[in-house]
């Protein structure tokens, strides 16, 4: 069974989703977006912006917490990103915020950064599916969120329902840690499973992996570990002997089963290796899986563990690697890495027939070099931008870690022109607070991605957190002329047919839209049905049973106030003396008054849970546009009782 047909058959086996929370170390959008968001929704693989403009309005609808978490340092920007799903680029150093001198420093960061440094990695590769009958499982393996890691390569998963508290708090304690939620977040009735014998085993507090593999209450050592990874230590006698220290068995027998891509063993050889081997302490095996291997499979990167000693037999599925970061058990920096370790009952082999590897097997210097990971320079500051939508505001804050912070940086943004300085607090090492306000919004609907400059160069780039897309105004009509026919109809705007993604002519999918566009028609409605679609606009404000219904009316539907407002000012610059234009003005006027109205009309308590922000209010302005005044007092008359029969100010 493939990834995918697992990860389908654990949420079929849920009831309503609540929660999908993914952790890799790398991450392909594009995949996450067409495949993984889809089965999530139970929807088929999107194919343009409308596609994934659904999904993502299905997300919102279904009240769905899906987000991702992957490392920063390898994180490939530049991606095309085609819904709000929230994916978090995290660097290690953000877990500990804390100097280590400080006196403030919590316990769980003083007990564990001294087993973090700047190499260090966020590595696993964990899924966490939750329903609202509270059930949950979790899937830990050796896949990342990519097409190769779900498609191409042999790969390894574990899926397990929660059965018991201990094991609950193993993943509450991991995702608090990376900052998913806070404790209160996770104080609910959980609908137990019943499958006890299992550990999730993380890098972020409690047992290590060795720890782990070891048989409960038990003196007695781990005779033989068996393990699959594709990288090796590169001093593997040193590394060999750091395990057979930590396991407390100095005659600790290694079975490895590496990957063969490239045809060579991914580690320098020694003659050490071949005395290990001439010892039988070290004996590299084939892959069993090979007779059966599917010839499209690129690469064997599965990571297993299996312990064997006189007591029992235990086995580690998760993203450990054969590595002194990777097995995050020994001395000096470690990854964070996460998996699932539980009891074998019965005896199983593994690996493969034995294999006598000689020097030729191993790779040389060049292919070492070439296949060396490489990771990503960070800024001396850690950044997290946010859009709100509710607010229609950035958000930005930032920690800054290492260095002087008098360095010159700026941000470029989408929907905001000018280049923003960031200014640093040279005690506190924070940002200071930073809240910008875009006057549209229409850019930030396909581009969401920032870019830091250094002395005005682009530096680096990074992901925008949307929050409160419930709010996000996707689409719109093509015209005024649609707005008011759509008022005047009597059918609420989301009903309308006639309306197109905003941002559209910002993206090359823009075609498949077109057919929904209804072209602006240069002729106006009546006057009469100008004031009918006024009145009927009026009616569903007034109408409105909450703020928060009111707020959608005014700022997030199509056909909002907002846009009308914002159309308006387009025609009335378009034609400031049409007599149209004049009562236009002073309709739209007169409807964002009555909005203000409204919503003061609400118990003080219901505003003060859904506030508007004086902002959001101001956006709502309709431009002047006076009617060609000639001296002529019969006409001003005119005017004047036209003002004063329409309520007009």
């Amino acid at each position: 069974m493939t990834l995918m047909e697992s990860f389908r058959a654990q949420l079929e086996k849920m009831g309503k989703i609540k929660r999908v929370w993914l952790t890799s170390f790398n991450i392909n959008i594009s995949f996450i977006e067409k495949y993984l968001l889809p089965a999530v929704l139970g929807q088929d693989i999107p194919v343009n912006r409308l596609h994934f403009e659904g999904l993502q309005k299905a997300l919102v609808e279904q009240k769905i917490d899906f987000r991702i978490w992957c490392d920063k340092q390898i994180f490939q920007h530049g991606q095309p990103k085609q819904t709000s799903v929230v994916i978090t680029a995290l660097a290690v150093r953000e877990l500990f915020p804390l100097s280590p001198g400080s006196k403030k420093v919590a316990s769980w960061e003083a007990e564990m950064a001294p087993h973090f440094g700047k190499r260090s990695l966020f590595h696993p590769k964990v899924i966490y599916l939750e329903d609202e009958q509270g059930r949950i499982v979790i899937g830990a393996g050796s896949a990342n969120l990519t097409l190769n890691g779900w498609g191409r390569n042999q790969e390894v998963f574990d899926f397990r329902c929660v059965s018991n508290s201990e094991q609950y708090h193993q993943i509450k304690q991991f995702f608090m840690r990376i900052g998913a939620a806070t404790d209160q977040n996770f104080r609910k009735k959980i609908r137990w499973g019943d499958d006890e014998e299992w550990a999730f085993i993380h890098s972020l507090g409690g047992k290590t992996l060795l720890d782990a593999l070891r048989v409960p209450t038990s003196p007695k050592a781990i005779t033989e570990l068996s393990v699959w990874s594709p990288y090796l230590a590169g001093d593997l006698p040193t590394f060999i002997a750091q395990l057979a220290q930590q396991t407390e068995n100095q005659r600790l027998k290694i079975r490895l089963v590496p990957d063969m891509l490239g045809g060579a063993i991914r580690t320098p050889w020694c003659k050490e290796i071949a005395d290990l081997q001439q010892s039988g302490q070290l004996v590299f095996c084939r892959n069993p899986c090979s007779a059966s291997r599917d010839e499209r499979v690129e690469m064997i990167h599965a990571k297993i563990w299996y312990a064997r000693s006189a007591a029992g037999r235990r086995m580690a599925i998760g993203s450990w690697n054969f590595t002194q970061p990777g097995c995050a058990s020994l001395e000096g920096e470690r990854n964070i890495e996460a998996g699932i370790v539980h009891r074998v009952k019965e005896v199983i082999e593994i690996a493969g027939e034995r294999w006598q590897v000689k020097r030729s097997d191993f790779a040389d210097r060049e292919m070492l070099d070439n296949e060396q990971l490489v990771l990503q320079s960070l800024p001396p500051f850690d950044l997290q931008v946010i859009f709100d939508w509710r607010l229609g505001e950035y958000q930005i804050s930032g920690v800054w870690q290492e260095g002087d912070t008098s360095e010159a940086y700026q941000l470029q943004l989408p929907a905001i022109a000018e280049e923003i300085p960031l200014s640093w607090k040279s005690i506190a090492r924070t940002l200071r607070v930073l809240t910008l306000s875009p006057t549209e919004t229409d850019e930030l609907l396909t581009q969401r991605f920032y870019t830091l400059l250094k002395d005005g160069k682009p530096c680096g780039q990074g992901i925008i957190l949307e929050k409160e897309q419930v709010y996000r105004r996707v689409e719109a009509f093509s015209s005024l002329e649609e707005i008011l026919e759509s008022y005047a109809s009597g059918l609420m705007p989301t009903e309308s047919n006639r309306t197109i993604l905003r941002g559209s002519q910002q993206s090359e999918e823009a075609e498949p839209h077109a057919d929904r566009a209804v072209a602006a028609s240069s002729v106006m409605p009546s006057y009469f049905r100008l004031f009918y679609a006024m009145a009927q606009r009026r009616n569903v404000l007034e109408q409105a049973p909450t703020p928060e219904q009111l707020y959608f009316h005014l700022f997030s539907e199509p056909g909002c106030l907002l846009e009308l407002v914002e159309k308006t000012n387009q025609r009335l610059a378009q034609l400031p003396e049409s007599i149209f234009s004049w009562f236009l003005q002073h309709e739209v006027r007169k409807l964002a008054r009555l909005a203000r109205a409204r919503y003061r009309s609400y118990p003080q308590a219901s505003r003060k849970a859904f506030p508007v922000s004086a902002a959001r209010w101001e956006k709502l302005t309709v431009n002047a546009c006076p009617i060609n005044n000639k001296k002529n007092a019969q006409r001003q008359r005119y005017i004047a009782l036209i003002m004063s029969e329409c309520g007009y100010e």
